[in-house]
């Protein structure tokens, strides 16, 4: 029972969508990207047994990640590509998919965030916390963040994405947990 309320909830798990968009240069040498991520939830049935979840996934370790740097606070004064700045609705290149995401009635949003950083590579690149707190949507408090994890993007010869996100649905104990 418990095993088919598990896969019931497959379809809400977590989706991720990364659009990594070539930056302005920093300098000669070194190549930014600007990163943006939609965080969805699915809410319909289908391809409920797609996967399995574990009963207790763990918490992905986010003690050496980088907190983003709201859009609110201030650059380094000069400094033009402030690398893990959260950027304002204006540079976002994802607005209608986060916008047809949101009229859906077969996903919701969860979070859109977009920011710069360097293209270093896989042992060089930082992971960044991305977080949503139980308050930040609808009123759900879990014990636990709604959304909480990291994501690392590096280059080698294209461009890659890490995530190791944890999703903690509302009415369910067990939180979801997106390794890839």
């Amino acid at each position: 029972m418990i095993q088919t309320e598990i896969n019931r909830a497959l379809i809400r798990a977590l989706l991720i969508f990364a659009a990594l968009v070539c930056g302005p240069s920093a300098g000669a040498q070194e190549r930014w990207f600007q990163v943006e991520v939609i965080v969805f939830e699915r809410l319909d049935d289908g391809g409920l047994s797609a996967e399995s979840w574990l009963p207790d996934p763990g918490r992905p370790p986010v003690e050496d990640s980088i907190r983003l740097i709201g859009a609110e606070e201030s650059p380094v004064e000069g400094e033009v590509n402030f690398a893990y700045r959260l950027l304002g609705p204006s540079q976002y290149s994802l607005r209608d998919t986060f916008g047809g995401l949101r009229a859906s009635r077969t996903y919701r949003p969860l979070l859109h965030h977009v920011w710069r950083q360097p293209g270093l590579s896989q042992r060089r690149a930082r992971w960044v916390h991305l977080y949503v707190p139980p308050e930040s949507v609808g009123g759900f408090a879990p014990a636990a963040p709604r959304i909480d994890g990291t994501l690392r993007v590096y280059l080698s010869r294209y461009l890659h994405a890490d995530a190791d996100i944890l999703y903690q649905r509302e009415g369910v104990e067990t939180p979801f947990r997106l390794q890839t």
